[in-house]
């Protein structure tokens, strides 16, 4: 069960790009409405994507035992 959803945070100004745009985070929480005691979540990237994506995983219902991160 894995899906990919590439993103840009900033989309080109020739309006090129047709996919996802903005921070990672709100991206995922658009896509992903639903959690369970089997989800996991595994994040790498600079402090304030992770914060972000922590803070969006807990509004989800995602057990922090079950997120594991990376700052660098």
């Amino acid at each position: 069960h894995f899906t990919y959803v590439p993103a840009l945070s900033d989309a080109a100004d020739d309006n090129s790009w047709s996919g996802e745009t903005g921070f990672i985070h709100s991206v995922f929480f658009r896509h992903y409405q639903e959690s369970g005691t089997r989800t996991q979540a595994f994040l790498c990237g600079p402090p304030p994507m992770i914060d972000g994506a922590l803070s969006c995983l807990e509004t989800l219902g995602v057990p922090s035992a079950s997120t594991f991160y990376d700052k660098f």
